[in-house]
């Protein structure tokens, strides 16, 4: 799991975002809780654009998976 954020956000926050995409990912795709690797990465704004719309409460969740167990 690659999890990218724009810089300067508290460790709560990056602690709930965390909890809630693995959350997710045990909820949607019936993967065991304790199978848990993610990585957070923290951009700089001027590397993390976006749209004059957005906010920068915004991030970007990159997931691969291979295949499923049986």
């Amino acid at each position: 799991m690659k999890i990218e954020i724009c810089k300067g956000k508290s460790p709560e926050y990056k602690k709930a975002l965390l909890d809630g995409v693995h959350k997710a990912l045990v909820d949607c795709f019936k993967i065991p809780d304790y199978d848990r690797i993610q990585r957070l990465y923290e951009l700089d704004k001027e590397k993390f654009e976006i749209s004059s719309n957005k906010t920068e409460e915004r991030f970007k969740v990159k997931c691969v998976f291979r295949g499923t167990k049986s």
